[in-house]
């Protein structure tokens, strides 16, 4: 497997699932499922959840499974950026800062970072069955959840289609915050924990707002470095603007709607309560 690992390079309409169809079909799919899935559940079942042990079972092993595998990611992502400074070891810092970001030899053209690249690009079509079990629980969507899931799906997929290994910093610091948010949904359906009693998820549940939003503004902020070096220090880095471009329209959409969800979720609230006392 890890020879597999090395050896991988990423071509558009040769790996499975790569050609535009595919995650433009899902988009779509995803789309229809939204007024179709609601639909069904209000005039055939009433409104009334879908309940059995099986769905509840496979629904834990849904979170937990995306919680292993977004840690497995990390540390593949951040194990081949330790890789590629250790080849250069004595290079100034601004030379592995360039290794790592402009990658002018294109030495992460192929390998582990586009292999995991293209494994977070998988992940993003299993992960549309967060929207799925909502709305089979009968809980309501809102704008941020559905407008995430889908502009994800299509952005992995142009960043690969591109070749911008830079984006392997992003990535990591989403599947970063994914390995804990997964196992807290992980943990909110087991009854009865000595642990994570409701008062301490209640407490934990707004920081991982609070680090999805600190994940949007690094993701502005580090890729400009890319930037910096293609244009500021005029070196041959791999990949094209283009990505850039969609990726901070992408970001900085997600973290104004992250930051009204956060005021409305929790600011609004603190203040509501203080009113009342």
């Amino acid at each position: 497997m890890s020879q597999y690992i090395h050896d991988f390079k990423y071509i558009y309409n040769e790996a499975p699932i790569s050609h535009w169809i595919y995650p433009a079909t899902a988009v779509v799919g995803y789309g229809l499922s939204l007024y179709l899935l609601p639909l069904y559940m209000k005039k055939v079942r009433n409104n009334t959840p879908m309940k059995h042990p099986l769905l509840e079972m496979f629904i834990k092993f849904h979170n937990i499974f995306l919680s292993v595998l977004s840690l497995i990611m990390v540390l593949g992502f951040v194990g081949e950026a330790v890789e590629v400074v250790n080849e250069i070891p004595e290079a100034s810092f601004m030379e592995k800062l360039s290794a790592l970001t402009c990658d002018v030899p294109n030495r992460m053209g192929k390998g582990a970072v586009p292999f995991w690249l293209y494994i977070f690009y998988l992940s993003k079509y299993y992960e549309l069955l967060d929207t799925v079990f909502l709305m089979i629980k009968c809980k309501s969507l809102t704008f941020l959840h559905t407008f995430h899931h889908m502009i994800t799906l299509l952005l992995c997929w142009y960043v690969i289609l591109e070749k911008s290994q830079m984006m392997w910093f992003p990535s990591t610091l989403n599947a970063g915050v994914h390995v804990i948010m997964y196992f807290y949904f992980y943990v909110c359906t087991v009854k009865n924990s000595p642990i994570f009693t409701p008062g301490c998820l209640n407490v934990i549940k707004p920081w991982i707002t609070r680090m999805q939003i600190i994940q949007f503004v690094f993701d502005l902020v580090v890729p400009k470095v890319w930037l910096w070096f293609k244009y500021g220090d005029n070196q041959t880095c791999a990949g094209n603007y283009y990505p850039f471009f969609l990726v901070d329209l992408t970001v900085a959409a997600f973290l104004a709607l992250f930051l009204n969800f956060y005021i409305q979720s929790y600011k609004r609230k603190k203040t509501d309560v203080k009113k009342t006392e």
